[in-house]
């Protein structure tokens, strides 16, 4: 539980460095879908998905396309 509390920490600070209404959705989006991880994970499963998250998802599904990896290329260089 302690890296999902952790990820949405660190989704929520940077929700509130965001300068314009796309990056807040964006990083809305993030934090939506990390509590839906960690309601997954209190009812065993990987990820719940909840109202809000579908931006992050289609993020997800871009970034699996180009280049095989859930993570943005910033994070993913370091575990590629």
């Amino acid at each position: 539980m302690g890296t999902r509390l952790k990820d949405i920490w660190d989704e929520v600070v940077e929700l509130v460095e965001v300068q314009t209404w796309d990056e807040f959705l964006d990083e809305w989006s993030d934090v939506v879908f990390g509590l839906g991880r960690l309601v997954g994970w209190l009812y065993g499963v990987n990820y719940v998905s909840i109202y809000g998250d579908q931006r992050h998802v289609n993020k997800i599904k871009k970034r699996m396309q180009e280049y095989g990896c859930v993570r943005s290329k910033r994070h993913a260089s370091v575990h590629l």
